[in-house]
């Protein structure tokens, strides 16, 4: 392991770089935190281990920003915490996920999230937010949600071959930002295309405010 810490509390990491360990960051039972500006690349080793780039166990309170995660043969992140912020991060070329998120609140927030082998988020949590991020050209899907209920997906770019994998019972979910009572000039969805511009959103006759109005059927495309 890179880094590791435990039982820590108003932690700051800031400008650390990590390669080619079987762990980047191991952060566990830690609170009240920011993880900003690191670069891990290139994790590896016994799958079963979870060779990733930063993972969070049992953390609350927690901010990662500004960072990349890329190459990891499992993840660029996991995380089972509480009351995260993921934010302006890049998760690119990792073996299994782009992000592995198995708990909430988590905020997931204006990432490129791209180039991911299974999934470019593994999203398995409630009263969260996934908004604003790229997620583009993953191999098998761009979000693959397990079991989620009461979260707002809305304001994404999703351009995959497979953009949504819905596994289980997934209910209460909020897909645009006017379930939520927001202002009109923020309102809207996701935008749902392919790598062969033949999605949704591509394809779509937008009407005058450039909305497409028709309903997007997610096992359609």
């Amino acid at each position: 392991c890179g880094y590791y810490l435990s039982e820590t509390r108003q932690l700051i990491l800031q400008n650390l770089y990590g390669q080619e360990n079987p762990l980047g960051i191991f952060l566990k039972n830690s609170h009240n935190g920011t993880i900003q500006k690191i670069s891990m690349t290139q994790m590896s080793g016994v799958k079963n281990r979870l060779p990733s780039g930063l993972t969070m166990s049992n953390c609350s309170d927690i901010i990662v920003e500004h960072s990349d995660f890329s190459e990891c043969s499992y993840a660029g992140l996991i995380s089972d915490s509480q009351n995260i912020i993921i934010s302006n991060n890049s998760f690119l070329k990792n073996s299994y996920a782009g992000a592995v998120i198995l708990s909430g609140p988590t905020e997931l927030t204006n990432n490129s999230i791209a180039l991911n082998k299974e999934s470019g988020v593994i999203f398995r949590a409630k009263n969260s937010l996934i908004s604003g991020n790229s997620i583009k050209n993953n191999e098998n899907h761009g979000l693959n949600m397990i079991e989620s209920k009461e979260n707002t997906i809305s304001q994404n770019i999703f351009n995959n071959n497979d953009n949504i994998l819905l596994t289980g019972s997934n209910t209460d979910n909020a897909w645009n930002e006017s379930s939520k009572g927001a202002p009109a000039s923020l309102e809207g969805g996701n935008f749902w295309g392919n790598p062969d511009n033949q999605g949704y959103s591509d394809v779509c006759v937008s009407d005058s405010s450039g909305y497409c109005m028709d309903p997007y059927i997610m096992d359609e495309y």
